[in-house]
């Protein structure tokens, strides 16, 4: 088997994201034209049970990312029978940029550690919300590790949308 590599034209492009939203390929013309008059050929539904034309649309996403990871995690995904997209998108942050959001985060986190009433009076008196707290210092050692340039820090985002 070879790989083949071409570059990815912008008809291509459009062939590509039709076949994505509507499972149907289109061809541009060669006259510009507005994308979502090419491509938006089937009426969307929106609302609690979002659909294009007769296919309906399921939004799944991960409420959290496992500390650990092995080939094949989603594998289970395979196995049903339904079609679905997996999208994952990482922006990676010079450390400058990392030490900056993490600062915004160790800052909300602190921000929680007690309640409105003491924030106000400036007291030390309330509860003491020990998740919060240890958001705060695992932010604040973060911060460290991005100072001594050893590990790169990104955003990390990823989703999947299911089709029926």
């Amino acid at each position: 088997m070879t790989l083949a590599i071409r570059q990815f034209t912008t008809s291509c492009c459009a062939t590509y994201i039709a076949v994505w939203l509507e499972s149907s390929s289109h061809r541009l013309p060669e006259f510009p034209v507005y994308l979502n008059d090419m491509l938006a050929t089937e009426d969307f539904v929106g609302g609690l049970t979002p659909r294009i034309g007769r296919k309906h649309l399921r939004v799944v996403c991960n409420r959290w990312i496992p500390k650990a990871s092995v080939p094949g995690i989603l594998a289970a995904l395979d196995t049903l029978p339904i079609e679905y997209r997996w999208n994952t998108r990482a922006i990676l942050m010079d450390p400058e940029e990392a030490r900056s959001f993490l600062d915004k985060v160790r800052k909300k986190w602190r921000s929680k550690m007690r309640g409105l009433k003491d924030q106000i009076m400036q007291t030390q008196t309330g509860a003491v919300n020990l998740h919060a707290q240890e958001m705060s210092v695992d932010a604040e050692e973060a911060m460290s590790v991005a100072a001594a340039g050893d590990v790169l820090f990104a955003q990390y985002t990823t989703n999947g949308d299911l089709q029926q």
